[in-house]
């Protein structure tokens, strides 16, 4: 089972007072006790933190390398996805009896999971396209390479991935907290968050296949249509919440679920198409959501109403705060050109190819 590196001087910090001197009485002091705990706890959340964002950048590029012109968004999209889905399978088997079993079920299951990463290839022996054969380009390389007009693109969809990601993660956190004031419990809270995220997963896996293989060329077009039908949908949250019952809720949650999830991918193949470099494109990207995330969590203590308030400690002002951070995603999304430069070098190649054999053919 996976433990601490320090481990053995964590027991041994657990056992002896502040001094080294055991204690007498044989209990713990619960401030040592709480401060050990905490220091464990961080360091095994940094190392989680860091595997997933290591995961998350993966993704567009292994999509690349591997998968053709008719396959590379549902790559992303169920790569993407795996994040948010093994979150929940985790959450689910997290209550099943105590804290000991509950960590010696998720310690088995990854440690049965861990070695098939060791037969994951680096790309194919034949590239299913001309971008997959190359090396991604250091990054001041990518930058010098893109036009004015790529880069700012690019910004666009960084700040917009940033705040897609970051708003669903902030209130998937604060759900309950959310909810709770206006006498909600934590069950009903739990099934908001999930209404968002089945939805949000049933669109994706619906919708990506029809970006390989039909609105091949209509990923920025796409962006454009649905940001501002989900920057009102988070406007509309501001009021849903504790006024209108939980069916307005519900009804908002679902939408907001099909309209991020469907727009994750395509952001992520978009980048990958502006910049021509799935590596920096998937990186710069998640490293906006994940900052944009983790400053509305940490913020949402700041924004806590009083105890004076109707109701108290209501969540209110952060609802506005995500409204706000998303309907300023609209009048930028109307401003991407989104030339997808990568798919037009590989249609053009592909084209060459079949020419060259049917040259060949010919000439037999």
């Amino acid at each position: 089972m996976p433990h601490s590196p320090n481990g053995s001087a964590f027991q041994e910090d657990l056992s002896t007072g502040p001094a080294g001197d055991p204690f007498k009485s044989g209990a713990l002091d619960a401030d040592v006790m709480v401060e050990k705990l905490k220091a464990a706890s961080s360091q095994e959340t940094l190392m989680t933190g860091t595997t997933q964002a290591t995961w998350q950048v993966l993704a567009p590029r292994y999509s690349e390398a591997w998968f053709g012109l008719k396959g590379r968004v549902t790559a992303t999209m169920i790569m993407t996805l795996l994040g948010p889905v093994g979150n929940a399978i985790g959450q689910l088997l997290a209550p099943i009896g105590t804290v000991r079993t509950s960590i010696l079920i998720l310690s088995i299951a990854t440690t049965v999971i861990a070695p098939s990463a060791l037969a994951l290839g680096e790309r194919p022996p034949t590239p299913p396209t001309f971008s997959g054969s190359k090396t991604s380009p250091p990054v001041f390389e990518t930058i010098r390479r893109m036009s004015w007009r790529e880069r700012g693109d690019f910004a666009i969809l960084v700040w917009g991935f940033g705040v897609l990601d970051g708003v669903i993660v902030s209130l998937l956190t604060l759900v309950a907290q959310v909810y709770g004031p206006y006498g909600y419990d934590s069950s009903q809270s739990g099934f908001l968050g999930a209404a968002l995220l089945i939805s949000g997963i049933v669109a994706a896996l619906i919708t990506a296949p029809l970006f390989d293989r039909v609105l091949t060329h209509h990923l920025a077009r796409t962006i454009q249509l649905v940001v501002p039908v989900l920057g009102g949908c988070w406007l509309g949250f501001i009021w849903a919440v504790g006024n209108h019952g939980l069916a307005a809720s519900y009804g908002l949650l679902v939408v907001i679920g099909i309209c991020s999830f469907t727009l994750l991918p395509v952001t992520l193949e978009l980048g990958c198409e502006v910049t021509r470099n799935a590596e920096l494109s998937g990186a710069m990207l998640w490293l906006s959501a994940n900052a944009v995330g983790l400053f509305l969590v940490l913020i949402s203590d700041v924004l806590k109403a009083s105890a004076s308030a109707d109701p108290p400690y209501n969540l209110k002002k952060q609802l506005i705060l995500h409204a706000a951070f998303a309907l300023s995603i609209t009048p930028l999304a109307m401003c991407i050109r989104g030339k997808q430069v990568r798919r037009e070098m590989d249609e053009k190649e592909v084209a060459r190819d079949s020419q060259t054999a049917d040259r060949a053919n010919r000439e037999e």
